[in-house]
């Protein structure tokens, strides 16, 4: 419902569109990765909403920008494509546009590119490895939470065993159930 009144409405007087294709893309700066566990974060983000595009906008020539490619790498998360040419929206927070000095077009566009900085845009992936490793750690966690009986049946005393780490885990949530 609230994706209808988001949703423009279209011209009358113009013909109706072919296609309307709707994306998601997270925009990311430097100052959003200034610890290990904001890069986890990302990561998780990027496998959790694969089909979503993710941009790291990087002021162009700045010596941090290769200590934080190394960050990401560590983690898994490949700089893929790289565009120069992006500037700092003069209205509108954590957003970029393109501007290339040869197809400017009106006298904001030529301001903005006179007082500001240039970014480069690079759209980040993970990597395979990344993928595959987050991907077992998922399938581990939904395992470990599907066996929650701490009973066994095996050659042990008596041919009854008690696991006492999932028997400690079982006791709890029974107690929390309760109350």
């Amino acid at each position: 419902m609230s994706e209808e009144k988001n949703r423009p409405k279209w011209p009358e007087s113009l013909p109706i569109p072919d296609r309307i294709t709707t994306t998601a893309m997270h925009v990311l700066e430097a100052e959003d990765i200034q610890s290990e566990d904001d890069i986890y974060e990302i990561t998780k983000l990027m496998y959790a909403y694969n089909e979503r595009k993710f941009y790291l906008f990087l002021e162009q020539g700045k010596p941090v920008n290769k200590e934080i490619k190394k960050r990401l790498e560590r983690f898994g998360i490949i700089f893929n494509t790289s565009e120069f040419y992006y500037y700092k929206h003069p209205k509108f927070e954590r957003d970029y546009i393109k501007i290339q000095h040869h197809r400017i077009q009106s006298n904001w566009e030529q301001e903005v590119v006179d007082k500001s900085p240039m970014f480069l845009r690079t759209s980040l992936k993970l990597s395979k490895a990344m993928v595959r490793q987050l991907t077992i750690q998922e399938q581990l966690a939904i395992k470990k939470a599907q066996d929650v009986n701490p009973f066994e049946l095996k050659p042990n005393f008596c041919g009854i065993g008690l696991d006492l780490p999932k028997f400690f885990r079982w006791v709890l949530r029974w107690f929390k159930r309760q109350r």
